[in-house]
């Protein structure tokens, strides 16, 4: 069988939709798993501040698309997620989050990630 994995196509998005398919398909090598991407109100509007995008900027259309049969599933950040969900839609699994450490802030004139010693450390 064929499943349809709803996401945006951001690189974050994209990158945790791969992780599920793996997982899936490691779990039901017989089906087929495809990434569809959905543009949502969040994506197409990149001026206005997300509070003005109101709830569910970035999931409405893809809940939408599992709504009229389009997707099978879908694959959100927990960030993006409203407070409930919509009739006829259910919330099936959250993963354990990733390490929240990986990022980099810096200001301008400062190094970037390439030119950071390999030993460099986070500092608080």
């Amino acid at each position: 069988m064929t499943y349809r994995i709803g996401t945006r196509s951001s690189r974050l998005a994209l990158a945790q939709a791969q992780l599920v398919r793996e997982r899936l398909e490691a779990a039901y090598p017989g089906d087929v798993f495809e990434t569809v991407t959905v543009e949502t109100a969040g994506d197409r509007d990149r001026a206005s501040p997300v509070a003005a995008l109101g709830a569910g900027a970035f999931v409405k259309a893809i809940e939408k698309r599992l709504l009229e049969g389009d997707v099978d599933l879908a694959v959100h950040s927990m960030k993006d997620m409203p407070v409930g969900t919509p009739p006829g839609l259910t919330l099936a699994k959250a993963w354990r989050r990733g390490d929240a450490r990986d990022a980099l802030v810096a200001g301008a004139g400062l190094l970037t990630l390439a030119e950071l010693p390999r030993v460099a450390r986070t500092s608080v």
